[in-house]
């Protein structure tokens, strides 16, 4: 007999109305992400601790400028590579939790990510961000709105890095405002992570303090980018799949 939570979370997730609402998605997302605050309090010390002190230890290596580059590539592929990582087993946790599976713990939800080709979209999706953030910041929020989903879709769906590229324009295409006000919400635990680190650094705080702040707000970000953006995965899934959806697609 199934129990009262996997029977009673289908039901709900398929009533919740056939648009993107970004107070009730935001809504769902916290909660999503406050039911797995274990779960992400884990990942934090198993994954972003590790992570953020070999950053912090090698950036402060001296010596040639060949070796200065070689630690400032390490350093780079580091972070991005951790970030992906990280990311994948926050919305594997958030996922199953959406669809009331029992929680897993870590070394069994890393096995589930498709490593490779989530660094690979993950890298892509970057370098047009950035590109865009160069160009006054605003370019590179519009753009991200219309990529953000192409990592649930490598990530979950096991798409392929183009399939999921496209996939997560067509499924943002319609509903392109509340996503791009959704995703702006994302970027604030890392800038609040940011202002603080440099209110720390400024005062000339021990080192330990740094760290302790920069792993924190570093799974803070990580955990709540995730769940707001597999909630909209899945909010966007379900409405692309519903037969009005369809109708309308269809229309010339």
């Amino acid at each position: 007999m199934p129990s009262p939570r996997s029977s009673s979370r289908p039901a709900r997730r398929i009533s919740d109305g056939a648009s993107l609402k970004v107070g009730a998605t935001l809504a769902r997302a916290l909660r999503l992400w406050w039911r797995e605050l274990r779960t992400f309090a884990a990942l934090a010390l198993a994954v972003v601790a590790p992570l953020t002190i070999g950053v912090e230890l090698m950036i402060r290596v001296t010596g040639p400028i060949g070796l200065q580059v070689g630690v400032a590539v390490a350093v780079l592929t580091m972070s991005v590579l951790g970030e992906v990582f990280c990311a994948g087993l926050a919305e594997h946790a958030i996922r199953r939790d959406q669809l009331g599976l029992p929680a897993r713990p870590l070394p069994e939800l890393a096995r589930e990510v498709p490593f490779l080709r989530l660094a690979a979209v993950s890298v892509i999706v970057s370098a047009v961000v950035l590109f865009g953030l160069v160009l006054l910041i605003l370019p590179g929020l519009l753009l991200f709105a219309w990529l953000v989903l192409a990592t649930p879709l490598v990530s979950l769906e096991h798409a392929s890095v183009w399939s999921a590229l496209r996939g997560s324009v067509r499924l943002v295409r319609g509903h392109y405002w509340s996503v791009l006000a959704l995703t702006t919400v994302t970027f604030v635990p890392a800038i609040a992570g940011d202002l603080v680190s440099g209110a720390i650094e400024h005062a000339h705080a021990p080192l330990w303090t740094d760290l302790v702040v920069e792993i924190v707000t570093d799974g803070l970000a990580v955990s709540v980018t995730a769940a707001i953006v597999v909630t909209m995965f899945d909010t966007l899934g379900r409405i692309s799949a519903s037969p009005l959806a369809s109708v309308q697609r269809d229309r010339p």
